[in-house]
């Protein structure tokens, strides 16, 4: 009787504790999107990241259409007005989970994410040259990408479409801004940090729907 006592206060611990674990990881997804939308700094924070606080009825929490495959769990923070989204998991990390079926964690923590995120321009592109294990090789490749367009004068120039609401003229001005804002410094090698969130915090973390799995981000 005691046996099966202990066990029925063993199993009701476990469920309490992952019932508060999953509310302070919601918790803390809606601490994260509140301070995005009182930050006065959205509309810089899409035109940089191409990130979207999640609003009422559109997370935090789960799209049942995304099936995510990581330690814990996970709550939607925002997304990219694209089809993609961004969920927070459990150990902090953020995870980016696009439109097109790729996937990856891009940053260790959201300090991580805004500080390298709004260092590196476009990030969106470097993330695709990032396949190479070798981060100068990648690094070649997104140079070579970017000099091509023009994306790192462009950084410095102004932004390549219309800026209604904008503060900061220039993508550099609203990065500087923003990283002030939450208080975080840029690495001193963004496109090196997110070379080295891309192979280093993915290896227990999949994504898929409907029975497809999606591709690294880097494919």
């Amino acid at each position: 009787m005691k046996s099966l006592l202990g066990l029925a206060t063993s199993l009701a611990f476990v469920i309490l504790t992952c019932h508060a674990v999953a509310m302070d990881l919601d918790q803390a997804a809606q601490d994260i999107i509140d301070r995005i939308a009182q930050s006065g700094l959205e509309p810089e924070i899409n035109g940089l990241i191409e990130f979207e606080a999640a609003r009422a009825g559109y997370g935090p929490g789960h799209d049942p259409a995304i099936e995510i495959s990581a330690p814990g769990d996970w709550a939607m923070i925002g997304y990219d007005g694209a089809g993609g989204a961004y969920y927070l998991l459990e150990d902090q990390r953020i995870l980016a989970v696009g439109s097109e079926g790729a996937a990856g964690v891009v940053a260790k923590d959201f300090g991580a994410f805004i500080a390298t995120l709004t260092s590196l321009p476009s990030w969106r592109e470097a993330v695709r040259h990032m396949g190479p294990d070798d981060v100068e090789t990648a690094r070649a490749g997104w140079l070579a990408y970017a000099a091509q367009w023009g994306l790192l004068a462009q950084y410095d120039e102004g932004w390549p479409y219309q800026t209604d609401g904008f503060s900061y003229p220039t993508p550099r001005a609203a990065g500087q801004a923003i990283r002030a804002h939450f208080g975080v410094e840029g690495p001193a090698d963004p496109f090196a940090a997110l070379h080295e969130a891309i192979h280093g915090l993915n290896d227990d973390v999949s994504v898929a729907a409907e029975g497809y799995e999606y591709e690294p981000l880097s494919r």
